[in-house]
């Protein structure tokens, strides 16, 4: 039982004895998208302009929603049904963009804080 463990406390150390060596690789793999016709460039920075791209998205369709709401506040003639879904409608949106830009600021935190946290200087 003692020669097993020997043998396997010298097994867990001669394996991982290598693992400074893979620091010298570049981990994220960016090397090897130019050789397939995919680009070199951070896949933090690919993450980071998609979420930026999609925030944007976001933004412009509570913007026609703004719009929309709007203009049936306006055309209401009167009706107070219409009016009340209209104010609801904005009341919503107004609420949803809190959320969007809440949610923006925080994960270019994050992905601000990694990176400085990674590289150790501002891009």
């Amino acid at each position: 039982m003692l020669k097993l463990l020997f043998l396997l406390v010298i097994i867990f150390f001669s394996i991982f004895s290598f693992v400074p060596v893979f620091a010298q690789f570049d981990m994220l793999g960016t090397e090897y998208g130019g050789y397939s016709g995919l680009g070199n460039q951070d896949p933090r920075f690919v993450v980071a302009r998609m979420l930026g791209w999609a925030m944007g998205l976001l933004g412009v369709g509570a913007l026609g929603i703004f719009i929309y709401s709007g203009f049936e506040w306006m055309t209401a003639l009167g009706n107070d049904q219409k009016v009340a879904s209209a104010k609801k409608r904005i009341l919503y949106t107004v609420i949803g963009m809190g959320i969007l830009l809440s949610a923006y600021a925080i994960t270019m935190f994050v992905f601000k804080t990694v990176y400085l946290s990674t590289n150790a200087r501002l891009y």
